[in-house]
């Protein structure tokens, strides 16, 4: 595991320096809408997964690689399935309150 931290020191660089900017962010402006927290963490969260599994696919040889690959690969997932839930929720309330929609006055 040392060799893969000396060998792409820089991934776990970025990586720290954005998550230190989102926890700036999310101090200095805490009167921010929850849409735009929303936003910027998700923006995060998918930009430490991929560089997860970049990390993993470049680090095949290093014995514990797959460890870098799964903590990606549950970022996606984690980010497909909230779609998909939030997705249809969002779809069954909008069907549901279309029928509860009272006639306007022309």
């Amino acid at each position: 595991m040392f060799d893969l931290i000396a060998n792409y020191w820089w991934t776990f660089l970025i990586r720290g320096i954005a998550a230190i900017a989102f926890g700036l962010i999310a101090l200095v402006w805490p009167g921010m809408t929850l849409t735009v927290l929303i936003v910027v963490f998700g923006i995060y969260v998918i930009f430490e997964g991929v560089l997860s599994i970049v990390a993993a696919f470049n680090n095949r040889w290093v014995k514990s690689w797959w460890v870098l690959l799964l903590e990606g690969l549950a970022v996606v997932w984690l980010i497909g399935i909230y779609a998909l839930l939030f997705g249809g929720l969002l779809t069954f309330l909008g069907l549901k309150f279309r029928k509860l929609q009272t006639p306007r006055a022309a």
